[in-house]
């Protein structure tokens, strides 16, 4: 064992990874159109408007799972600083008002991302090798 996997054979935390990343897509992708449907319904065909909001809470739900379960195969590949984000955009998803149409002035200026954050450059390349 070790060394580079024989033919055929794959690394769990690799297709998990791919897994989430296109659930996360495809989810994020989902709430959008979904919002756009309330938002559209929500003066002429209340109920309709409920039932979409539902299925929008629904999708964010399956995202915040999505994300939840995303932090396991991370912590298995090593990725620490990359699995508490995603506990933190998970939490972030949860409180988020899926309706809000406000918006809250700055009063500062945004901190650029810190040199070490996971966020910066590519997205862990070394992590998608060999898929």
């Amino acid at each position: 064992m070790g060394g580079q996997p024989e033919s055929g054979e794959r690394y769990y935390a690799l297709e998990s990874l791919r897994t989430a990343q296109v659930r996360i897509m495809e989810l994020t992708q989902q709430m959008a159109v979904q919002r756009v449907q309330v938002e559209a319904c929500k003066d002429s065909d209340i109920a309709a408007a409920r039932d979409l909001y539902s299925q929008l809470q629904s999708t964010r739900t399956q995202l915040a799972d999505t994300l939840s379960e995303a932090r396991f195969p991370l912590l298995e590949a090593e990725e620490y600083q990359m699995a508490a984000v995603a506990g933190q955009l998970r939490e972030g998803l949860l409180r988020f008002n899926l309706m809000s149409t406000a918006t809250v002035p700055s009063t500062t200026p945004c901190d650029p991302l810190p040199a070490n954050s996971p966020w910066r450059g590519p997205p862990a390349p070394q992590l998608l090798e060999g898929l």
